[in-house]
């Protein structure tokens, strides 16, 4: 699973960079929907504790994995 992880974040990144080279209004307006979508202020004052505590909950699910192939 983390192999294809890495694969698909490999090639997103390719993909990303032959953007910027190639297109860069793309990806302009790529992370302007990005940030009227995703990084709304509002939605993020509104919902800030559920988000926190889905990222505290992650994290420590991540570690715990992380730990536990050591």
């Amino acid at each position: 699973m983390i192999i294809l992880i890495k694969i698909v974040m490999g090639l997103l990144l390719v993909f990303l960079g032959m953007a910027l080279v190639f297109k860069p209004i793309i990806v302009k307006r790529i992370l302007r929907l990005i940030k009227e979508i995703i990084l709304n202020e509002s939605f993020l004052l509104i919902e800030r504790r559920k988000l926190g505590l889905l990222f505290v909950l992650l994290g420590l699910l991540l570690f715990y994995m992380g730990m536990g192939r050591l």
